[in-house]
């Protein structure tokens, strides 16, 4: 699958990614090496690709945490790197992500800092991420938007739907 790092709007790298593990084959081209994730870049390359790829795969959700492997099976994906590609590399600590080739996506339409997450992977996600009030963070930290989904203060969805139980005033919610 080809497709092209990006540092929010800039395009930094063309790459192939294995459609069955989602890691880095193969750079293809850096076109803004000053845009690379740091410790990636390379001298005699422009970029290493197994530190890209090592950044890359530090992405995922951890294999280990709790209730991904349900969450992996109610997507019906085989491993989190997959997952990690299906939501174009989109993270909450950084502006990188990846663009197919030949999409005209735009990081003011798809990035989580902005938008809610998409309702197949993100609401299906958080349901068996966080099926319990102790997953959830300070209820001073959190809010809710006018769709009903539960959010913190800079976005991110942490249980939508159905009242599960309250913390003060804030209302905590679980998917039906």
């Amino acid at each position: 699958m080809q497709y092209t790092l990006m540092h929010k709007n800039i395009a930094v790298a063309d790459m192939e990614l294995d459609e069955a593990t989602s890691s880095i084959q193969r750079i293809d081209a850096v076109y803004r090496p000053e845009h690379l994730p740091v410790a990636t870049a390379s001298k005699r390359d422009g970029v290493d690709r197994a530190a890209l790829n090592a950044w890359w795969i530090d992405r995922c959700i951890p294999a280990s945490r709790s209730g991904v492997r349900k969450a992996l099976e109610t997507l019906e994906l085989p491993n989190t790197q997959v997952l990690l590609t299906r939501c174009f590399g989109l993270s909450l600590s950084d502006q990188y992500w990846v663009r197919p080739h030949g999409s005209d996506l735009r990081w003011e339409r798809i990035n989580f800092f902005e938008n809610p997450f998409s309702e197949d992977i993100g609401n299906r996600c958080a349901v068996v991420l966080f099926h319990g009030l102790h997953h959830a963070p300070r209820a001073d930290k959190l809010r809710v938007r006018r769709n009903e989904i539960l959010t913190d203060t800079v976005g991110r969805v942490i249980i939508p739907q159905q009242r599960i139980g309250h913390v003060g005033d804030t209302q905590f919610l679980r998917h039906q």
